[in-house]
């Protein structure tokens, strides 16, 4: 790394060629762009991967000879093969809940950041590379594995969020920068889909196309061809990505594991005593972000066990999934300027919840599965719409100066809780209830998270409030003894 860098550690714009990247030379952003990348090739790996599993279950469980739309009734490690991926999602999203305080006091009181960076995507790595070995004598042990990598995404997603906020300090920048780190990963994502979907029909070895076998050899060539690029692009990224000093000493007779909750339950408890509008938007976030963190597992249980669609098949919605959603993020700015950040959100919420329960009537068996692509343009616009949209109105409403800890509580909100779907899921599935009505029961947390975002009241007059409070009040009620940001307010003409 060049010894040359500024106070905040970012290195300065002229070290970077701005030709490299969108990113005007801002080394530091470049990095997490980079890092957002290789995240975007496990995830998109993982699909493949996630599809073979289902199937390879189907088959331990005596179904794979069944009628397409014929129930499975078999049962595998004493679960229905359709549980496999939404059990899964739903312990390790209440492991990672537990433990994501934990990596956050980590994060803030020392100066290991850069260190779990590496180490955690380094682990990603290795673990999806041993995923590759997945067949009908290891699918099991791969299924395990699976599990323990949303533990390890989590611990580096908790770190790359930690870098954000510490980019640049003007608010123009932090949106355009965002934006762009965030069309990085979608673009590593459509790659990942189009050229596995292209190689697995070129190499003859991989199988005739809706066999076990095909899905089982694309699961293998996605792992490994993925997850190679993923590992050339963390490297990268950690060349740009310098170490960081503690935010703040851990308090006098106190350990990391106290100040991790301490400082959650300090933060939960300032935003429901001094902001109320930002802690009815804390609850809509919870319950919006459930949904959209957990959509992909529920998605894919639906179209393999419900719809028996095959790989190419799926493969096709999420490329159409995601080449709608950086529509529905381009076109964000444009609804947001006409119709408000929070009357957009409110729109957009109630759409994905009404598409859920149209798809629940409408897709009842694998005779409607073609209806899945156009669905897929709606839900894809939609998430691309949604998901940015609850970060720009979070920004704008958390109090001024204590942007990092701030956005540490967003993840938590937005990630923490993304185990509860996916539970509710297999309950029902468990229960012999059909699985379009538990696709149905998704739209339950959107109606609710629309309800409390009514609660908010005025928008303006709640970001008018955060920005009416002393600076020196934000870190006495919070605990900080140390200088942030002095302002993150989001420019939409400028997005």
């Amino acid at each position: 790394l060049p010894e040359s860098s500024n106070e905040s550690g970012s290195i300065d714009a002229e070290q970077v060629p701005s030709r490299c990247s969108p990113f005007d030379g801002n080394a530091e952003a470049v990095g997490v762009a980079w890092n957002n990348a290789a995240r975007g090739f496990l995830i998109m790996g993982s699909v493949f991967l996630a599809t073979a599993l289902l199937s390879l279950a189907e088959k331990d469980a005596g179904c794979e000879d069944l009628a397409a739309g014929e129930e499975c009734t078999g049962r595998t490690h004493g679960i229905r093969p359709s549980s496999l991926l939404t059990l899964l999602g739903a312990i390790t999203g209440f492991i990672s809940a537990i433990l994501q305080p934990i990596v956050g006091a980590i994060v803030d009181h020392t100066q290991y950041r850069r260190a779990i960076l590496i180490c955690a995507s380094l682990t990603l790595v290795a673990n999806n590379y041993i995923q590759a070995c997945v067949g009908e004598n290891t699918w099991f042990f791969v299924t395990i594995l699976q599990g323990l990598g949303p533990l390890t995404f989590m611990s580096q997603s908790v770190v790359l969020f930690a870098y954000i906020p510490d980019i640049t300090d003007d608010s123009a920048l932090q949106a355009k920068y965002n934006a762009n780190i965030d069309a990085f990963r979608a673009l590593s994502m459509i790659f990942t889909v189009i050229s596995v979907s292209m190689l697995s029909r070129v190499i003859p070895a991989i199988g005739e196309i809706g066999t076990l076998k095909y899905e089982v050899n694309t699961a293998r060539l996605s792992q490994i061809w993925s997850t190679s690029f993923a590992f050339i692009f963390f490297l990268i990224s950690f060349r740009y990505m310098k170490p960081r000093s503690a935010l703040s000493d851990v308090p006098r007779g106190g350990s990391l594991l106290s100040a991790s909750f301490s400082k959650l339950g300090k933060t939960i408890k300032t935003i429901k005593n001094h902001y109320p509008a930002l802690s009815w938007f804390c609850v809509s976030l919870v319950l919006i972000e459930s949904v959209g963190g957990s959509f992909y597992t529920v998605a894919i249980t639906y179209m393999v066990d419900f719809l028996g669609m095959s790989t190419h098949e799926i493969s096709s919605c999420f490329l159409i999934f995601l080449l709608s959603a950086i529509i529905g993020a381009k076109t964000l700015p444009m609804l947001s300027r006409r119709l408000g950040l929070l009357l957009t959100l409110k729109i957009t919420s109630a759409t994905w919840m009404t598409l859920n329960l149209i798809t629940a009537f409408v897709v009842r068996g694998p005779e409607q599965s073609s209806f899945m692509f156009p669905f897929s343009v709606c839900w894809g616009y939609l998430s691309g719409s949604v998901m940015p949209n609850t970060r720009l109105i979070y920004i704008e409403m958390i109090p001024r100066g204590q942007e990092t800890e701030m956005m540490g509580f967003y993840f938590f909100c937005g990630r923490g809780f993304t185990w509860i779907p996916p539970l509710v899921f297999t309950i029902m599935n468990e229960a012999g209830i059909r699985s379009n009505w538990g696709l149905a029961t998704m739209s339950f947390w959107f109606a609710v998270g629309c309800c409390t975002l009514q609660m908010m009241g005025s928008f303006e007059s709640a970001v008018e409030h955060s920005r009416k409070m002393d600076p020196s009040l934000n870190k006495k009620i919070l605990g900080n003894d140390h200088e942030k940001l002095n302002s993150t307010s989001i420019d939409m003409s400028k997005l």
